[in-house]
């Protein structure tokens, strides 16, 4: 794992209110360290390591997600996750990340046929709402959320679109399957072994909270 982002996340207060912290009042110019959400939903903080300026950044446009996880470090999976989409599943398309905003190693499928009911993620339209588009044969999208496609109507387009197609044809259906394939914290693919699903293979080293407190 990245020596980098085992640390604890550290914050410091820089806006002019205190802040509540650990049920305490603190004054601007505090520095201090925590495993949950920063308080006043990362408003007036600054990270002062790359673990809390990524969950910082995460907090933008996600600190309103009623779904978000209750803290960002998931001592199950002994690491910090945050989803690449949310855990709401009311959405009736196909979120999709604009090319410009998208990396290198984020899951990409190809279109197979002519297909409707996809939409911007992140790019609302003037109503307020994510816009659709109609994909071509041969388009390529990217997206982090699971790939609930009908047959036929995608194959995958880089490697790490073949291991969430696999990952979610075995674990679609387990009771703690992530609510996204992406962690935005690392930064990559995440498909962690599930209790009575097929073993992945896959090492993803926890971290225990004496390790990150050593790590600074």
């Amino acid at each position: 794992m990245n020596t980098e982002l085992s640390a604890t996340p550290r914050y410091k207060i820089v806006g002019n209110d205190w802040l509540g912290v650990n049920g305490l009042a603190h004054p601007p110019g505090t520095e201090f360290p925590t495993i949950g959400w920063p308080p006043n939903g990362g408003a007036g903080l600054k990270g002062l390591n790359e673990p809390a300026r990524r969950i910082l950044s995460w907090l933008v446009d996600n600190r309103f997600d009623a779904f978000k996880p209750v803290t960002p470090w998931n001592a199950e999976l002994g690491r910090f996750y945050l989803p690449g989409k949310s855990a709401d599943t009311r959405a009736d398309n196909i979120p999709i990340i604009p090319p410009d905003a998208a990396l290198p190693n984020m899951p990409a499928y190809k279109a197979l046929k002519k297909i409707g009911n996809v939409g911007l993620e992140s790019v609302l339209d003037s109503d307020g709402r994510f816009p659709h588009r109609v994909l071509n044969v041969g388009d390529v999208i990217v997206t982090l959320d699971w790939p609930r496609f009908n047959a036929g109507e995608f194959d995958p387009a880089n490697p790490e679109a073949e291991d969430v197609l696999a990952y979610f044809a075995d674990a679609r259906e387990h009771p703690k399957l992530l609510p996204s394939p992406w962690n935005w914290f690392n930064r990559e693919v995440f498909l962690p072994d599930l209790p009575g699903a097929k073993h992945w293979g896959r090492e993803y080293p926890a971290v225990t909270l004496a390790e990150m407190a050593e790590a600074g």
